[in-house]
């Protein structure tokens, strides 16, 4: 009875436990998964997913600030050859 409770996790449930390193491999994951692991795994796949959007939103950002500087630099040079 007790190792049939929690639940089967699916093939991306899978992936988040191996990546968010509660199991080390997909082969040792048991069929069912106890609630508690699985609410481990969320929590821990939110801090994955949270990192993962502010560096993309810095990389963006800087992506965008170094592309206006370089407009700003290229009008200023026009600006002065043409004094």
């Amino acid at each position: 009875l007790f190792l049939e409770s929690g639940e089967i996790p699916t093939e991306w449930q899978k992936f988040c436990l191996v990546l968010t390193r509660l199991y080390h491999r997909k082969s040792d994951i048991p069929q069912y998964v106890r609630g508690g692991t699985m609410n481990r795994m969320h929590d821990r796949m939110r801090i994955v997913f949270i990192a993962v959007g502010v560096v993309c939103f810095y990389v963006f950002f800087f992506y965008i600030e170094s592309r206006t500087a370089s407009k700003i630099s290229r009008d200023r040079d026009a600006a002065l050859a043409g004094k």
